[in-house]
């Protein structure tokens, strides 16, 4: 997926991207409340009250993170099953099966992959 997905998010609807934004916006908030959580615990070690507000913050993050982290995994995933056909047939790969196969993976990397 990592030679497909830039490729994949040219070709999802306005409603599909706007949707992996809001998640990836949702997932960043919450790491970034996780990382203030961890600073002020390192506070702590020279102002202990602040060692409460980051347990709080960090167990606050720790939470929306996973849920914000599943949402968002979610997403991305059912981009790729839904839009797998179209990045397919833009590359000029026949789906048989209705959908992309280990062969069929193959071919895309290789017409992806400008190294080989």
């Amino acid at each position: 997926m990592a030679l497909a997905w830039p490729r994949l998010w040219l070709l999802l609807p306005d409603t599909a991207t706007a949707a992996i934004r809001d998640a990836t916006t949702r997932y960043r908030a919450a790491t970034e409340v996780t990382a203030w959580g961890m600073l002020y615990l390192l506070l702590g070690a020279f102002w202990w009250p602040s060692v409460l507000v980051g347990l709080v913050a960090v167990a606050i993050g720790q939470v929306r993170g996973r849920s914000s982290g599943a949402v968002l995994a979610d997403l991305v995933e059912a981009a790729v099953d839904i839009h797998q056909r179209p990045l397919a047939e833009t590359l000029g790969i026949e789906l048989p099966h209705g959908r992309i196969t280990p062969d069929e993976g193959a071919r895309i990397n290789d017409i992806l992959n400008k190294r080989g």
